[in-house]
């Protein structure tokens, strides 16, 4: 993709709600049902399908315009129109690119909870949105002196936070301790008040902070500014469970 040719914009994905966007892959562990992860990284994901389905649902019960133009349109679809067959399927022109993790909570002893990273995950970030035309530059810099999180943690705080409402903390082992040990809860199927079917469920803890990119051709510009209209500063529902209040998302534009 030639970035000369493409605008892209950068939105900051905030859990207001604890999140499931599952994987849909079989598990035989403890973990009935896990979320989407990177395979590289192993970090917690967002896949550009699960968002893209997510914001389309969105901006189709608002009857937002240029909805096909933007997300692309099937013969499967209410709003295709009569007469569209599956053949004549539309591809959208915005491109929509994974969620990529940045921050989780973590207990504190003197706060409720810390927002962590590792600044080997922001350098990731900034060197993919570079590629993609963007114009964040996040800083990566940490503090000299380490501030006590919790009795097992300690993180020193990025000297350009990401988040301007929060400070983030770099720890050391943020991958193979805090992301990869999420929260499991157990849900029940129940009939006539009797336990028929118990699962364990892996979730994204609310407070968790995700980016992605939009990205369209350069004469089609106008898409982003329609899309961002609907979309910015607005909660949507991402992933699964929404019906018992999981997903539920801040979305705002950073660039």
């Amino acid at each position: 993709m030639n970035t000369h040719e493409f605008k892209t914009d950068i939105y900051l994905i905030h859990c207001i709600t604890p999140m499931h966007p599952g994987s849909g892959d079989n598990n035989f562990g403890e973990i009935d049902n896990l979320i989407q992860r990177d395979p590289a990284s192993g970090l917690p994901v967002i896949y550009s399908s699960t968002l893209k389905g997510a914001i389309r649902e969105y901006c189709r019960d608002l009857n937002m315009p240029q909805l096909n133009a933007i997300f692309g349109s099937s013969g499967t679809d209410n709003e295709a129109g009569e007469g569209l067959s599956v053949q004549q399927s539309v591809a959208g022109k915005c491109r929509f690119f994974t969620g990529d993790l940045i921050a989780l909570p973590v207990q504190g002893i003197n706060m409720p909870y810390y927002l962590a990273s590792d600044s080997n995950i922001i350098r990731d970030v900034n060197k993919k949105l570079k590629l993609l035309g963007a114009s964040l530059n996040w800083d990566t810099a940490v503090s000299e002196n380490d501030t006590e999180i919790n009795y097992e943690t300690n993180g020193k705080l990025f000297v350009n936070p990401i988040l301007a409402d929060v400070e983030l903390y770099h720890i050391n082992g943020f991958n193979s301790g805090i992301a990869k040990y999420l929260p499991v809860i157990a849900r029940n199927q129940l009939d006539n008040g009797e336990s028929q079917n118990l699962w364990y469920e892996e979730m994204i803890p609310r407070e968790a902070r995700f980016v992605f990119a939009v990205s369209v051709n350069e004469h089609d510009s106008g898409l982003l500014e329609t899309l961002k209209n609907q979309i910015n500063g607005k909660l949507i529902q991402i992933g699964a469970n929404a019906t018992i209040g999981y997903g539920y998302c801040k979305i705002d534009k950073i660039n």
